[in-house]
């Protein structure tokens, strides 16, 4: 029973390309802060406040879509793999239309959220298409979640033409659509275990010292997997340095550097002696 609701499945560890992926994230949470730097007469532009809270939010939901279906369903896969380029792609240009002038960059920015959207519903159709029909419970937690990303890409695209007729920028309606809809999927998500050893490593990625040194691990076990021996071992010495080393390892390294120094003065004062 355990094996077949995957709880004895092991772990997967995140992925170079992930972590590529995020860094565009990181890109475009710095543009709509762009959207806030315009001061008049000493206050933020409500409108561009407004926009920016939610021009994040939206870039927040896709994160969540795309991170959650590569814990529940990553393979590291090709198919997968030209899904996140197609992405990271077209938030290239949701981030190139991020500026306070909306007017020739709202049906650029929303088309390109809008294809992101119906490319991860793609990804579901295909893993549905795929999946064992052993596992209904599997099959009804993707046909769910595939069917809240192409009605919210549709949402998105009905709604495009409220800004070409009446000037009305009701697109965030349908990020609106999808936080409501991730509340419903609660009972839905539950029946899809989430591996949380790779959502955890996902955040530690936030952390600078332990991103430095979880990369520094593995990269040290991939040299020490191949024959370049030497080259790990003169690239990663065993004497911890800078970042990636912890506090226990930092006062080791400092008894070791103190103790020659000690011994030497010890040796001097006995020559004086002498």
């Amino acid at each position: 029973m355990a094996g077949m609701f995957g709880f004895d499945k092991e772990s997967k560890k995140v992925e170079y390309l992930e972590l590529i992926y995020d860094l565009i994230f990181v890109y475009l949470i710095g543009r709509n802060g762009s959207l806030v730097v315009h001061v008049e007469n000493g206050f933020i532009n409500p409108n561009l406040f407004l926009t920016y809270i939610l021009c994040t939010l939206v870039i927040i939901q896709i994160w969540n879509y795309t991170n959650f279906y590569i814990n529940r369903y990553g393979s590291n896969g090709i198919r997968e793999h030209i899904g996140i380029f197609i992405n990271m792609y077209l938030l290239y240009f949701m981030a190139d239309a991020t500026n306070a002038e909306w007017g020739d960059s709202f049906y650029r920015y929303n088309i390109a959220w809008a294809l992101i959207l119906i490319n991860l519903g793609i990804q579901y159709a295909v893993q549905l298409k795929n999946s064992d029909p052993v596992t209904p419970w599997v099959q009804s937690h993707i046909r769910w979640n595939m069917g809240i990303l192409f009605v919210q890409a549709g949402l998105v695209f009905a709604l495009i033409p409220f800004y070409t007729f009446f000037k009305w920028p009701v697109t965030p309606l349908a990020m609106v659509f999808g936080i409501v809809a991730s509340f419903v999927s609660d009972r839905v998500n539950r029946l899809v275990r989430v591996d949380f050893e790779h959502l955890s490593e996902r955040a530690s990625g936030l952390s600078p010292r332990r991103r430095c040194r979880r990369r520094r691990q593995r990269l040290q076990r991939m040299l020490r997997r191949s024959a370049w021996r030497n080259v790990s071992s003169v690239l990663f010495p065993s004497v911890p340095d800078g970042c990636r080393r912890d506090q226990q390892s930092q006062r080791n390294y400092d008894a070791e550097k103190a103790r020659p120094q000690k011994s030497r003065q010890i040796r001097y004062g006995e020559s004086i002696a002498v």
